[in-house]
């Protein structure tokens, strides 16, 4: 029983405490609770760039090259960067590249909503080239259409063996990251963390400066009233809870348990459905790899609503589109933009679109 008000009590202070940051100054705030910094580790092909966000401002602190520095001197590398900027490593950010990560948008049932993360991963294998247990991935709702009962889902997938190796690379400069999400530039890739839950360090609740001495010392005593009356009032609490279950048996629990198996059953039949009739992400990528050889190049590939987008290089676009048009699997393809050439590589830029077609024949 003590144990349970305890933790109303440590909930209590975590709350109180986040308002009362909220409600002063930077300046303030970070004399009394020290500054919210963030150091993020943006990895790429060779190494980890090094950011510093404190109040809104990002500071760039450096670079540790990751190829030819093996584990120890990278810690002592990434040290030396932080020694000289004065900048803790307490809340740590990890950016994948963005070859590493792909960005679904997925629309699902507004009935889905109670069980969106088994509903997304079980039509995994649908929106990616992979299956459930082979990615790790994050997800918020965008927005949703009350005449359509839909729900627009913007999610953010990576194989688990990249996070995995981020990780480790992030651990041989002596770092823990507590997210691991896409490059800063992706829109909303802040709000994404490719870290399981249960691997996320918890966040220290220890004030740590003695200016807020006395704040702690009234919130203290607060928490000892609050718990003294949490115990006198735990003997109504029980009984009510009690009396509460009673209640729950006698109007009808088994009922709302049939609705909820209902429900649940016409929103995998659905489900199974879509995966019927539709064709899998696999069955696409697999058509477009087999209908262009390798003198095209491909730079991006998205499918969304029946429609695939494509934008590569080529010395002769009009022949990818050629090639798409003789495919069974597409039709109405055409270029979404003009071609352009890149003097860089000598070879002309395209992006195109081009309706899937169901397997009973509808777009």
């Amino acid at each position: 029983m003590l144990s349970e008000n305890g933790r109303y009590l440590s909930r209590f202070l975590a709350w109180w405490l986040g308002e009362l940051r909220a409600c002063l100054p930077n300046a303030v705030a970070g004399v009394l609770f020290g500054a919210a910094e963030r150091l993020e580790v943006a990895l790429d092909a060779g190494g980890a760039r090094f950011v510093l966000r404190s109040n809104g401002e990002a500071r760039e602190l450096g670079r540790v090259e990751l190829d030819a520095t093996p584990g120890k001197a990278a810690a002592s590398a990434a040290r030396r960067l932080l020694r000289r900027d004065r900048a803790a490593a307490g809340h740590v950010t990890l950016r994948l590249p963005a070859g590493q990560v792909l960005r679904p948008n997925v629309e699902v049932p507004i009935a889905a909503a109670e069980n969106l993360r088994e509903v997304l991963a079980f039509e995994m294998d649908r929106h990616t080239p992979f299956s459930s247990d082979e990615v790790l991935f994050d997800f918020r709702v965008a927005g949703s259409d009350a005449e359509l009962q839909r729900l627009s889902i913007e999610m953010l997938v990576a194989r688990k063996r990249d996070v995995d190796q981020a990780v480790a690379v992030a651990g041989t400069m002596g770092l823990s990251p507590d997210c691991v999400t896409g490059p800063a530039a992706a829109p909303g890739a802040e709000t994404f963390n490719l870290l399981p839950q249960a691997e996320r360090p918890r966040p220290s609740r220890v004030v740590p400066r003695l200016v807020a001495a006395t704040a702690v010392v009234t919130l203290v005593l607060a928490g000892v009233t609050l718990g003294l009356w949490f115990e006198r009032e735990q003997g109504t609490l029980e009984r009510l809870e009690a009396r509460v279950a009673e209640l729950r048996a006698a109007t009808g629990e088994t009922g709302r348990l049939e609705e909820k198996v209902a429900h649940l059953l016409a929103v995998s039949g659905y489900l199974v459905e879509q995966k019927r009739r539709r064709p899998q992400m696999v069955e696409i990528l697999d058509e477009v790899t087999r209908r262009l050889p390798d003198e095209h190049w491909l730079i991006s590939y998205s499918f969304r609503n029946g429609t695939v987008r494509l934008a590569g290089y080529s010395d002769d676009p009009s022949s990818v589109l050629r090639l798409l048009e003789q495919s069974s699997l597409f039709s109405e393809a055409r270029f979404a933009a003009p071609v352009t050439m890149d003097p860089r590589i000598g070879k002309e830029r395209f992006n195109m679109v081009a309706t899937v077609a169901r397997e009973d024949g509808a777009q």
